[in-house]
C-alpha cells in the first residue's frame, strides 16, 4: 500500500487484539485517500484489512493528528485534529510551479471526534462522528461526563480488584513475609533472654547451670537458623514459580513489543524517506524561489529603466503639448479669419449661380455658333449632394489656408482632420466639406461590426500632401492592447450605380490603447 501524510494509531478493547487506524493521506501521485482503514490482530502477522464509512469531513485530508482515547472496554474515541484539505501544484509566475497546500481552517472540521464501540460479532463499528458544532453542544457534555466518570471507575476496577491469580499469588508472598517478621521477632527474643540469663548468672561459679543455659540457647539458635534457611528456600521456590507462571505471559507481551518495534521501525523508515524527499522538496524550492528573486531583480531593473523611457516621453509629450497649444492659438485666430473669408465666398457662390443662370438663358436665345466658357471653382460641398438613402446628422465646412500645419477639430461628431506643412502653397486656400451620417443603406464586410460614424468628406481641389483622420470609436482599449488588431478602417465610393453603399476594408490604420481616436492618412476621398 503507498501512502504518505496519514495518521494511525493503536486502539484496545477488552478481550480484544490490538487494532491499527489509518485515516485519509495521499498516494504516489499527490491524490487524497478518502477512507478509513482498520487492520484488526495486527500482532499475529496475518491480519485482516477492512474498510469503515466515514464523512469526507473526517477522511479528506493528510498531514494530519490522530489518537485513541479509549473511554471504557468496549469503546474508543479518535481524535483527529488538523491537517490540510487540498493538494496542488501552484503556477507561480515565469513558468516556476510549486507544491500548494492549504490547511484546514472550519472549525467544523478542525478537531472531530469518531465513536467507535465493540459490537457483539466481535468487530468494531462507528457509533457517532462529532464535528466543531457537536463538541460545544449540550449533549456532547453530558456524554462525555458520563464516559469519564465511566472510565475512572474502570480504571479503579484494574487496580483495586486485580484477577484471582495476581491475588493468589500476593497472599502467599505475604504469608511469607510474616512467617520471616515472626523469625526474627523470636531471635530478637532470644537474644533479650541470653542478656537477661547472663545477667542472672553472673558472678554465679555454678557452670552446669551455665552450660545449660547456653545448650538451650544453642539449640534454639540452630532451630531458627534451619527455621530461617526453610523460608529462604520456600521463597526462592515461590519466585521461581512466579518467574515459570508469568514466562508464558511475558514471552506474548515481549512478541507483542517485538512486533510494535517493527511496525515503529517501518514507519521511521517511512518517516526518514518523508523527509529526505521534503528535503529535496525544500532544496528545489529553494533553487526556484532563488531564481524568481533573480527574475524580480531583473524586472526591477528593466522598470528603472522604462520609467527613464517613461520620463523621456511624458517629456517630449509635454513639449509636443505646448507645441499643439501653440497650434491652436494659431489656428483660432486663423479661423476666425476662415469665417470672414467663409461668408464671403459664400457670398460669391450665390453671385456665381445668379451669373450661370443669367448665362443659360443668354445661350438658349444666342445662336448655334455662338459659345460661351464657364471657369469657376466648384464648391467643395456641392460634390457631396449625390448621396442618398442616408441619415445625415450635420453638415460641416472648413478652410485649407496656406502652407503651414492645421488642425480642424469636429469635436462633437468625433472628428479631427491634420493638414501637414506644405500641403498647399502660401497664397492658396482650399475648402473642405465634411458630412457626419448616422444611418444610411450601408454594407460591411463580413464578420465586422460598425463601431464609429460614417464621414463624407470631399475637398475643392486636391492638396500635396495626404490628410490625417482622426475618428473616434466606442472600444474601450484600456488595459486590453490586444484588441486593436480587430480595429480596421473601411471605405466606399459615394457615387455608386446601385444601393447599399459597399464598404471594403483599407489597410495603414493606427489605433493606440491609450486612445479612443484612430487615424489614417488619405489623398482620395469617399465614405
Amino acid at each position: 500500500m503507498e501512502r504518505c501524510n496519514h495518521a494511525s494509531a493503536i486502539i484496545n478493547g477488552d478481550s480484544t487484539s490490538p487494532t491499527l487506524v489509518v485515516i485519509g493521506g495521499m498516494d504516489k501521485r499527490d491524490q487524497l485517500f478518502n477512507e478509513c482503514l482498520l487492520f484488526d490482530s495486527i500482532t499475529t502477522g496475518q491480519y485482516i484489512c477492512r474498510k469503515i464509512l466515514l464523512p469526507e469531513s473526517v477522511t479528506d485530508r493528510y498531514s494530519h493528528s490522530l489518537t485513541a482515547v479509549t473511554m471504557s472496554p468496549h469503546c474508543v474515541w479518535l481524535v483527529i485534529v488538523g491537517g490540510c484539505g487540498e493538494f496542488r501544484i501552484k503556477d507561480v509566475g515565469g513558468g516556476k510551479k510549486v507544491p500548494w497546500g492549504t490547511y484546514i481552517t472550519d472549525t467544523n472540521r478542525l478537531i472531530m471526534i469518531i465513536e467507535l464501540v465493540y459490537s457483539e460479532a466481535g468487530e468494531w463499528i462507528v457509533q457517532s462522528v462529532l464535528d466543531g458544532n457537536d463538541l460545544t453542544s449540550k449533549n456532547y457534555q453530558e456524554k462525555y461526563e458520563s464516559y469519564s466518570k465511566t472510565r475512572t471507575w474502570w480504571m479503579d476496577q484494574l487496580i483495586e480488584y486485580p484477577t484471582e491469580r495476581e491475588m493468589k499469588l500476593q497472599r502467599y508472598i505475604q504469608s511469607l513475609h510474616e512467617d520471616l517478621q515472626v523469625a526474627h521477632e523470636s531471635k530478637v527474643s532470644l537474644q533479650e533472654a541470653l542478656v537477661e540469663t547472663n545477667k542472672q548468672v553472673e558472678g554465679d561459679d555454678s557452670n552446669d547451670i551455665m552450660r545449660s543455659v547456653l545448650e538451650e540457647m544453642r539449640q534454639e539458635h540452630e532451630k531458627l537458623i534451619e527455621e530461617k534457611q526453610i523460608i529462604t528456600e520456600d521463597n526462592e521456590k515461590l519466585k521461581l514459580k512466579a518467574a515459570e507462571y508469568h514466562k508464558e505471559e511475558v514471552l506474548e507481551e515481549k512478541t507483542q513489543i517485538e512486533e510494535k518495534q517493527q511496525i515503529i521501525t517501518e514507519d521511521y523508515e517511512k518517516l526518514k524517506l518523508k523527509l529526505a524527499d521534503m528535503k529535496e522538496k525544500e532544496k528545489q524550492y529553494l533553487k526556484e524561489k532563488q531564481i524568481i528573486i533573480d527574475d524580480v531583480q531583473n524586472l526591477k531593473i528593466d522598470i528603472s529603466e522604462k520609467d527613464k523611457v517613461i520620463a523621456k516621453l511624458t517629456s517630449q509629450v509635454e513639449e509636443q503639448s505646448q507645441n499643439e497649444k501653440q497650434i491652436i492659438t494659431d489656428l483660432t485666430a486663423k479661423v476666425s479669419d476662415s469665417e470672414l473669408y467663409t461668408t464671403k465666398l459664400m457670398k460669391e457662390k450665390s453671385q456665381l449661380q445668379e451669373r450661370v443662370t443669367s448665362l443659360e438663358e443668354q445661350s438658349i436665345k444666342e445662336t448655334s455658333s455662338i459659345g460661351l466658357q464657364f471657369n469657376y471653382l466648384i464648391p467643395s460641398m456641392d460634390k457631396l449632394d449625390c448621396l442618398s438613402d442616408v441619415q445625415v446628422a450635420e453638415r460641416k465646412l472648413f478652410l485649407i489656408q496656406g502652407d503651414k500645419p492645421q488642425l480642424m477639430n469636429w469635436e462633437k461628431y468625433g472628428l479631427r482632420i491634420g493638414v501637414q506643412k506644405e500641403s498647399l502653397l502660401f497664397s492658396e486656400t482650399v475648402e473642405a466639406a465634411v458630412v457626419a451620417l448616422v444611418g444610411g443603406e450601408f454594407q460591411f464586410p463580413a464578420n465586422t461590426v460598425l463601431v464609429s460614424a460614417v464621414y463624407a468628406v470631399s475637398l475643392s481641389k486636391p492638396l500635396l500632401k495626404r490628410l490625417i483622420l482622426e475618428i473616434q470609436h466606442c472600444v474601450d482599449l484600456t488595459g486590453r492592447p490586444g484588441l486593436i488588431r480587430h480595429l480596421k478602417f473601411a471605405i466606399a465610393p459615394v457615387s455608386t450605380p446601385s444601393l447599399p453603399y459597399q464598404f471594403s476594408l483599407v489597410e495603414g490604420g493606427e489605433f493606440k490603447a491609450d486612445s479612443w481616436y484612430g487615424s489614417i492618412q488619405r489623398k482620395e476621398f469617399c465614405l
